[in-house]
């Protein structure tokens, strides 16, 4: 008599054609498994769900029962990335993700000396090589006093905003290890006094321009104060600056000094 399977041994066979899954990650091979989140995303690379994601989890491990097959597993931590195809066979695979990267916390400090500032600032990685048009790609960003970042080793381009002045430093990632970096804005304040010549009206719309020493003044300014506006913060250097008063313009070469107060008057 020909042999039926039953419920019981259907579900046996199903289970018995199913393996498991365990991915882990680390910053460097060798290194001590992550506890932070990772985010996890599994890719079947043939059956039924060829192409398709079949597991995906946020946490520092995952573990999932999956068909046996070929399989993607990508894993995402900061802004480093880690993927490998595997085979789920016969035993229950333990793979780990190796991102080769590592850690940079960085503050800014507005001049030698100071402490650090606690606004909020835009931080902004960007890559360190040039495409052929010769622009950078932003990797990272994030808004707070401090930053920190997670990025596959190499060197980057990292820049801070705070008010008119931006921070631009060059630093190195090494996997495995986290590095502190303190940026020096290197900058200095300068006040606007305005005036108008005798029997001239002052407009209330006086608009001031910063441009780099030696520009005619024309172009693309590097800040541009709204109306009313008459305080500037630059990085130390020589500057010219443009002031439109209505329709008259006036201009004047200013030097700002890392840590000092300076002012300048200007007459239209």
């Amino acid at each position: 008599m020909a042999w039926t399977p039953t419920a019981q041994s259907q579900q046996t066979a199903a289970v018995s054609a199913t393996q498991t899954l365990h991915v882990s990650a680390v910053p460097v091979r060798g290194a001590a498994p992550l506890k932070e989140s990772i985010a996890y995303a599994v890719i079947a690379l043939d059956g039924k769900k060829r192409g398709q994601l079949v597991a995906e989890h946020i946490g520092p491990s995952l573990k999932v029962d999956l068909p046996k097959g070929r399989y993607r597993i990508s894993a995402i931590y900061g802004s480093a990335e880690s993927k490998a195809d595997v085979v789920l066979d016969k035993e229950p695979l333990f793979h780990q993700a190796i991102f080769n990267s590592g850690g940079i916390s960085m503050e800014l400090i507005p001049y030698f000396g100071a402490k650090p500032i606690q606004d909020d600032l835009e931080w902004i990685v960007w890559t360190f090589g040039k495409d052929s048009s010769g622009n950078r790609w932003e990797v990272a960003r994030s808004v707070g006093p401090t930053s920190q970042f997670t990025l596959p080793q190499g060197y980057y381009v990292v820049t801070a905003k705070h008010h008119d002045a931006v921070a631009k430093h060059t630093i190195e990632v090494t996997a495995g290890i986290d590095y502190n970096y303190t940026i020096n804005l290197n900058a200095g304040t300068m006040r606007i006094y305005s005036t108008v010549a005798e029997g001239a009206q002052p407009d209330s719309t006086i608009i001031w321009k910063v441009y780099p020493y030696g520009s005619d003044g024309s172009g693309e300014p590097l800040v541009t104060k709204a109306p009313g506006e008459d305080t500037l913060l630059l990085p130390e250097g020589r500057y010219l600056l443009v002031g439109h008063n209505g329709g008259k313009q006036i201009q004047k070469e200013i030097e700002v000094v890392s840590g000092k107060k300076s002012s300048v008057k200007m007459k239209f």
